[in-house]
């Protein structure tokens, strides 16, 4: 063998610090941000830097602080945040006694939602995910395919937050390679539809961007379309949006309306539900 060989040959104790180390590492990091989502935690963290005029770049806080505001077990939340210190997301501010800050990039990374380098719900989907294996378990044993509703409400919806985070990004990467021909149509008198519009968040942040166009949404989803109504109406945009609880297929038979662009927001699957050409791909 040569050294060049030798020295990339995986050793068990690589495997080890792999399977062992760092899959602990990762699993208490999605454990502890998510029961830190559900607890109200890092709103809270949020709404306190919502109060700093300055640039925030870390968030301090006391055990004390949480209990009282949140109405929380002051032993367990001993316990939880000396877990996400163990993690890297929290350290020590020794400026003040029992006081915790977090570490570096924290609050842009996981606090700061609204935040271009947000990646906070992406954890939380990872951690919904593990509450509900048994659904994975069931498909695995029987193939019954699950359906939107076999999923809560609530962890649904924390998937689609995941989908605006990425929508957000393909909206950027859109504006910057788009003709100026359609762009200028888009920022004017453009007919756009989203198809899988989900709870809205996606579609909102494309309807701040072009505020003239005319928009139509449609999902099947009937708790995301009773969410998206409710941005559309906080955000006084029913005149410019129509939303259809309404599979694709069903739609296109129901409309004349010529689009000028459609967005697919994550439902290619239903484009080709042909089981044996998805598997094909594998």
């Amino acid at each position: 063998m040569s050294q060049n060989q030798t020295n990339t040959e995986i050793t068990i104790a690589d495997q080890t610090k792999k399977f062992l180390v760092k899959s602990m590492y990762g699993f208490q990091t999605i454990l502890a941000y998510g029961l830190g989502q559900r607890l109200g935690i890092f709103e809270y963290l949020y709404g306190k830097a919502q109060k700093i005029e300055e640039k925030v770049t870390s968030i301090s806080f006391t055990l004390e602080e949480l209990s009282d505001n949140l109405n929380l077990d002051l032993r367990y939340l001993d316990a939880w945040v000396h877990i996400l210190i163990a993690c890297g997301i929290f350290e020590i501010d020794e400026s003040r006694e029992r006081c915790a800050k977090t570490a570096p990039y924290i609050y842009d990374l996981l606090i700061d939602h609204k935040g271009m380098f947000y990646v906070g719900q992406m954890i939380a989907g990872f951690y919904s995910m593990a509450s509900n294996q048994d659904i994975f378990v069931e498909g695995i044993k029987t193939g019954q395919i699950s359906t939107i509703n076999d999923i809560p409400a609530a962890e649904y919806k924390g998937g689609q937050l995941m989908s605006a985070r990425f929508g957000s990004i393909v909206e950027r990467l859109f504006a910057k390679r788009c003709k100026e021909d359609r762009k200028k149509i888009l920022k004017e008198t453009a007919n756009i539809i989203e198809i899988g519009c989900g709870y809205g968040f996606n579609l909102e942040g494309w309807m701040k961007k072009y505020k003239k166009a005319k928009f139509v949404g449609i999902d099947i989803d009937p708790n995301g379309i009773d969410h998206a109504k409710q941005l559309i109406g906080e955000n006084n945009w029913s005149d410019r949006v129509e939303l259809y609880n309404i599979p694709l297929e069903d739609y296109i038979t129901k409309t004349d309306t010529k689009f000028d662009m459609a967005i697919l927001n994550m439902v290619l699957h239903e484009m080709n539900p042909d089981d044996k050409y998805r598997l094909s791909v594998l």
